[in-house]
């Protein structure tokens, strides 16, 4: 009896241990970061807005889903100017963001998301939740460690980018994670083995 009691001790710490790596395996955590050097966009030029995620472990997927940026666009007062937006990542891959033919009108501010997993590309003057032009997708496989920025032009100038900008990236999980867990696994059959002899 003191046997079985303590084989079964060990299966249950062993389920333990199995259940805690299986979650870190599927759901690896969001890491968010506010864009510094936000503010007023130059009339005929460009702003820069960097994401430091230096250090942040991990890649990204194919699917794009793990990508999510979040801006605020405030306009200065007068007429509509013309913006268009890019995203580059730490690897030099460059995605659009929202063309040329968007604008951001006098009325302000405009409040919107960018991910896999919005509607249709964004149109001019609309807040809510959108697809880029560029699927997210093309970062697959790009590192997330380093600095990514944004950089929105605009024609007219007299727009600013809000403070509030913010970049969240979500890496794939790592196949050393799937192996712990099936190493795991293996323990856990041994140890069950073991307590269907005793």
């Amino acid at each position: 009896m003191a046997k079985m009691a303590k084989n079964l001790k060990t299966l249950t710490k062993v389920g333990i241990i199995v259940g805690m790596l299986l979650a870190v395996a599927s759901a690896q955590a969001q890491v968010t970061k506010t864009g510094t050097g936000t503010g007023t966009i130059p009339g005929g030029g460009s702003l820069t807005v960097s994401f430091d995620f230096t250090g942040t472990p991990g890649t990204l997927g194919a699917s794009g889903t793990g990508v999510s940026l979040h801006t605020l666009l405030q306009s200065g007062g007068g007429s509509g100017s013309t913006t268009s937006a890019t995203l580059t990542s730490p690897g030099n891959v460059t995605l659009n963001i929202w063309g040329s033919g968007n604008s951001v009108g006098s009325s302000g501010p405009i409040d919107i998301t960018f991910n896999s997993t919005g509607g249709a590309t964004w149109g001019a003057q609309s807040s809510g939740t959108y697809q880029p032009v560029d699927a997210f997708s093309g970062f697959n496989g790009q590192t997330i460690s380093g600095v990514w920025t944004l950089t929105v032009s605009s024609v007219l100038g007299n727009r600013t980018i809000d403070s509030g900008t913010q970049l969240s990236l979500t890496a794939v999980p790592e196949p050393s994670a799937f192996a712990a867990v099936f190493g795991v696994m293996a323990m856990g059959m041994g140890a069950y083995r073991r307590y269907k002899k005793a």
